[in-house]
C-alpha cells in the first residue's frame, strides 16, 4: 500500500494575519515508506520548499503591497498567467492536454 506524507507551516505576518503553505507527497513506495532516513530526509525537503515559498511569498508581497490596488492586480494577473503558461508547457511535454 502506497503511502503519502504531508508538512503544513503557518506562518504569521504581523497584526493576526497568518499564511499556511502545505506540501504533500503520495504515492510512496512501501519500500521506500519504510525507511526512516529516506522519509526524514522527503520531510526535510518539503520543510525546506515550503520555507523557500513562505519567503519567496513575503519578498514578493513586500511589492505588490506597495502598489496601488489596480497595479497590484495587473501584476498578479501577470504572474498567474506567466505561471499557468509554464505548467501547461511542462504538462505538454507529458502530453497531458485540454486544461483551457
Amino acid at each position: 500500500m502506497d503511502r503519502s506524507i504531508s508538512v503544513t507551516r503557518t506562518y504569521s505576518l504581523g497584526n493576526y494575519k497568518n499564511i499556511k503553505f502545505s506540501d504533500t507527497i503520495s504515492g510512496i513506495p512501501d519500500e521506500l515508506a519504510n525507511n526512516t532516513e529516506f522519509m526524514n530526509e522527503l520531510r526535510f525537503l518539503q520543510i525546506v520548499g515550503v520555507d523557500k515559498n513562505y519567503f519567496d511569498y513575503v519578498q514578493n508581497a513586500e511589492n505588490w503591497h506597495n502598489l496601488n490596488i489596480e497595479d497590484a492586480i495587473a501584476t498578479l494577473d501577470s504572474l498567474e498567467k506567466e505561471t499557468v503558461a509554464s505548467l501547461k508547457e511542462t504538462l505538454d511535454k507529458y502530453e497531458i492536454k485540454d486544461l483551457d
